[in-house]
């Protein structure tokens, strides 16, 4: 979600933006006149100067003033050719035309899973439900009941039934759009909404909805705040992925926004529930109250000692310096274990995200929202201190990074940081999975498949024969211990089985290892077929065969047997390479140039049963040439398993 909701957002009339545009016309003058740049100037060959494009809105002279003084030149035009680029959306950045490790982003693709409030509720949910079927969870992990409020989505039908059931009369909820700060509402009695939303649901059956409503989420109001000087408030923080690949993230505590009115549940004024400044300034009081709708961590701090932990003994001094700031770092963990899988990882993206969090009287801390365009307007004497270091710092920590992932230099430490903390690097991290990479050929570890072995009986002695595909050859991972026990002597021997044996498959050698199993597989079931053959016309089998009845047959008959079984099974040998050899081909080429089709083998062999002899032997002709052309016959090699070569002599 984004603070500011228009780009005149940034048009305050103060007077702290009137001086920083004055500081940045001084800025822009010390650097038309520095000597550097007169050099550059006379220069015959100057070199190239960093490109800028900044998008208009939220305070862009800002982001103006301090990229020109690390010496970027800013583009007036939107173009694709930049070095460094920042606008409000992600909508505004051409992905297609984006240069990983070459350009900087302020955007994240993927970011809109936890910046809109209805992907932000979804995506805790289900980071909570996997969490929760797992044995060790992390350390961090927090339900959602202890630190969002309640949720209901009204979109859907059954969420929505689901909030009507559980209201009770007196309770107060809040409904909100999924991505604008505009449209909020405090909703009381639910009688309206269910008379609107019926309206909604039977035009729906009737398919005469023209233009659906917008996506919402109705929260539970927390009815008791804690309050500053008798008004409603809430903490903005701030939290900075300055890379994403690897994943760094970092924490910076904020500043306190308040709201200009005294705290009233019952109050039908929205600026009295609100304390964003977009929606503050929209009252004609703010420019005279301004300044007390904005507080520094350590302001907070002092009221907090003095008025609120000396009712509350349980609870240190110094709270919100040294307890909150954990309190947040674990909330902003559990949101990050929930995400970052579905960040896409490019070297240039960064960005930087505005937290908001209210606290209740028993000094709980609730997540209110995330905002993807945090508002950067400097309004008061506050804002001036808290907003330009926080910008300036996530530029200058982005930057740095990038740059040291660019040259394959070691991240940390951080030079440029200095109120910002990391709670996040995922080099580190060891209680969390580590990033998959998408491309196969890429992946770290090795892929595990399970094979089929199968076992036959060797007709030369009775143990029983394993014919295993051969293993790959292995790298430096170790192998899966995960084998499963075979045969071993003291077990009886038993009919032939299909065991799983577990082997680990390198993806750059699958297609390879494929192709051995199928060749070990062809070689073994052919070798099986001669000696079976040869072994049913044995001088031995036939005496064993004949009995002691038939002592008296001749010696020539039986060698006329055995020479007769030997031209026999020569023959079958023969006409089995002969169709092996056709069937090793399982592309068929038609006569098209560069047209190809994929048929299987059984289609194969039926059509080379219905060919006749001359076609074949053209065939079989040109299946042994070393080089064909596409005109002739089939091509593309690939082995066939035993069944499909009995089909085919059959």
């Amino acid at each position: 979600m984004s603070d500011e909701s228009s780009p005149d957002a940034s048009n305050t009339g103060s007077k702290s933006t009137t001086n920083q545009t004055t500081e940045k016309s001084n800025v822009n003058n010390n650097i038309v006149t520095s000597p550097s740049n007169k050099i550059k100037e006379n220069s015959l060959y100057s070199d190239p100067t960093q490109k800028c494009y900044i998008g208009t809105g939220n305070n862009s002279e800002l982001i103006e003033s301090i990229l020109l003084n690390l010496g970027y030149e800013r583009l007036v035009e939107k173009t694709d050719d930049y070095k460094f680029k920042w606008v409000q959306c992600n909508q505004n950045v051409n992905w297609n035309a984006f240069k990983d490790g070459e350009q900087i982003v302020n955007h994240i693709q993927g970011e809109d899973y936890f910046t809109t409030k209805l992907q932000l509720w979804q995506s805790l949910q289900t980071y909570e439900k996997i969490t929760l079927t797992m044995q060790k969870r992390p350390k961090e992990f927090l339900s959602l009941s202890d630190f969002v409020p309640e949720t209901f989505k009204l979109d859907e039908k059954n969420d929505r039934d689901a909030f009507f059931s559980i209201h009770k009369p007196g309770d107060v909820w809040i409904c909100k759009p999924s991505g604008l700060n505009q449209g909020i509402y405090l909703v009381r009695d639910i009688e309206s909404l269910k008379k609107k939303f019926a309206e909604i649901d039977a035009l729906d059956k009737k398919k005469q909805v023209s233009v659906k409503p917008m996506k919402r989420v109705i929260q539970r109001y927390i009815i008791n705040p804690l309050l500053i000087h008798g008004k409603k408030f809430d903490i903005r923080c701030y939290m900075l992925i300055a890379s994403v690949k690897p994943l760094i993230v970092l924490y910076h505590s904020g500043y306190v926004r308040l709201s200009m009115f005294d705290f009233d549940p019952n109050d039908g004024n929205l600026l009295t529930h609100l304390t964003n400044q977009y929606m503050q300034k929209k009252d004609p009081k703010y420019y005279d109250l301004k300044e007390e709708t904005a507080m520094t961590m350590e302001q907070f701090n002092d009221y907090i000692n003095k008025n609120v932990l000396k009712n509350k003994p349980e609870f240190e001094q110094d709270w919100v310096l040294n307890v909150l700031p954990k309190i947040i770092h674990r909330i902003m963990l559990n949101l990050i274990e929930a995400i970052r899988m579905r960040l896409k990882r490019r070297i240039g993206c960064f960005g930087l995200y505005g937290y908001d969090f209210m606290i209740d009287q028993d000094m709980k801390v609730w997540l209110i929202e995330v905002n993807v365009n945090p508002a950067l307007t400097t309004n008061t004497n506050t804002l001036v201190e808290a907003i330009p270091p926080v910008v300036e710092e996530s530029i200058m920590l982005a930057i740095e990074c990038f740059e040291k992932i660019r040259h394959n230099q070691r991240i940390f430490p951080l030079k440029n940081i200095k109120s910002f903390k990391c709670i996040y690097n995922e080099m580190e991290r060891k209680g969390s999975l580590p990033f998959i990479e998408q491309r196969r050929a890429k992946s770290s570890s090795p892929n595990t498949r399970k094979l089929p072995a199968t076992v036959v009986n060797n007709p030369n002695n009775n143990s029983p024969v394993s014919t295993q595909a051969p293993s790959p050859p292995r790298n430096h991972s170790p192998p899966s211990p995960k084998i499963v026990r075979g045969t071993t002597e003291k077990e009886p021997l038993s009919p032939p089985v299909t065991n799983t044996v577990q082997r680990t498959i390198f993806p750059n050698q699958f297609r390879q290892f494929q192709e051995r199993i199928r060749r070990s597989r062809l070689q073994e079931s052919t070798k099986t077929y001669s000696d079976v053959n040869m072994t049913v016309v044995s001088p031995a089998n036939s005496a064993s065969l004949t009995g002691a009845g038939t002592s008296s047959i001749n010696t020539n008959s039986t060698n006329n047997t055995i020479s007769q079984s030997q031209s026999i099974t020569s023959t079958n040998t023969l006409n089995n390479i002969n169709e092996k050899t056709i069937m090793r081909y399982q592309t068929i080429t038609r006569y098209r140039p560069n047209f190809e089709i994929l048929k299987p083998a059984t289609v194969i062999a039926e059509e080379w049963k219905n060919l006749d002899s001359s076609t074949k032997e053209r065939l079989m002709a040109s299946a042994h040439a070393p080089t064909t052309s596409p005109m002739h016959g089939p091509k593309a090699l690939v082995l066939i398993s035993k069944s499909k070569l009995a089909s085919v002599t059959s």
